[in-house]
């Protein structure tokens, strides 16, 4: 099995972020008002100076980087480009054989996929938007501790990565809502499996917006 099947296309050198540079000019920013008194060995003008000049050249470098990484994207392909923007679909077609209803657990969270739609627990459900009968959804995970969605109602599977909370899968569910369940490890398995599950089952593409790490090694959870 292809391990990298879920990742996007790797950027060219030029066009990732030189992060080691940019910690290292962050680095001489911080400690700029430092390098005058350790120069000078005391609180003095020259001290100052010698701060300021510092605290420029490290301002200098950010703004080289950032002037580079700018025109390297400025010259990506556009298909690459709109990649990055937007995310990378991996069509259903192609993807291996799995026997629902297939589930992929951890702890409180589970996930199974039926022949007829999605069900998760109260615990994955990390929030809806836009969906039809909301409430109706809401009161059943909170009252069944789970929710179920119909594979006719959902357009497209986005795997998205959040800096400022849970990563999560979203559904993208008919006409304009979103459903966004937790993403986690399956005790048995890996989430490349169960991506493998909603394109088989599901029908559906999977929109990639960050890389997923597929364990080569790992069987999907058909059948379980």
């Amino acid at each position: 099995m292809n391990a990298s099947r879920y990742r996007r296309t790797p950027l060219p050198k030029r066009a990732q972020v030189a992060v080691g540079w940019v910690a290292v000019c962050f680095m001489a920013l911080v400690l700029s008002p430092f390098v005058g008194f350790a120069v000078h060995g005391k609180v003095s003008d020259e001290g100052l100076m010698t701060t300021l000049v510092f605290a420029a050249l490290a301002l200098a470098g950010l703004v080289v980087i950032t002037a580079v990484h700018w025109y390297s994207w400025r010259t990506l392909p556009p298909h690459l480009v709109e990649e990055r923007k937007s995310g990378r679909v991996v069509c259903a077609e192609g993807a291996p054989s799995v026997v629902a209803p297939t589930t992929f657990s951890a702890k409180d969270d589970w996930i199974q996929l039926r022949p007829e739609g999605i069900a998760f627990s109260r615990n994955t459900l990390l929030s809806m938007q836009g969906v039809p009968d909301f409430w109706a959804k809401v009161w059943s995970a909170e009252q069944a501790g789970e929710s179920f969605v119909a594979w006719t109602d959902i357009d497209e599977w986005i795997v998205e990565y959040d800096s400022d909370g849970p990563n999560y899968h979203g559904l993208k569910v008919r006409p304009r809502g979103m459903i966004r369940l937790r993403r986690f490890a399956p005790g048995l398995s890996d989430e490349c499996a169960l991506l493998d599950a909603v394109r088989f089952v599901g029908k559906l593409s999977v929109r990639l917006r960050c890389d997923v790490e597929c364990n080569p090694e790992t069987v999907s959870l058909a059948g379980s």
